[in-house]
């Protein structure tokens, strides 16, 4: 990892360093392959709380996803 050996940023760990490229490449494949977000979708904004929550990434992409499911769908999921 060239930006841990170059000690760009010395607060971070090199499992930080892994972890991140990890997750980055994961949340990569879940919006375009898994939701279907575009590779370009400049109206996508990001949020840190729903209703006084603190959400990460995935848990805001899939609420953004299911606002278009009727609750009819989401009711027949659980059983």
């Amino acid at each position: 990892f060239g930006w841990y050996k170059k000690n760009l940023y010395p607060k971070a760990d090199e499992h930080r360093f892994r972890f991140q490229c990890f997750k980055s490449a994961w949340m990569s494949q879940v919006f375009h392959k898994g939701l279907s977000f575009p590779t370009v979708y400049d109206k996508l904004t990001s949020a840190q709380l729903v209703n006084n929550k603190d959400v990460g990434w995935t848990l805001g992409a899939l609420i953004y996803k299911t606002r278009f499911l009727p609750l009819r769908d989401i009711e027949r999921h659980k059983e």
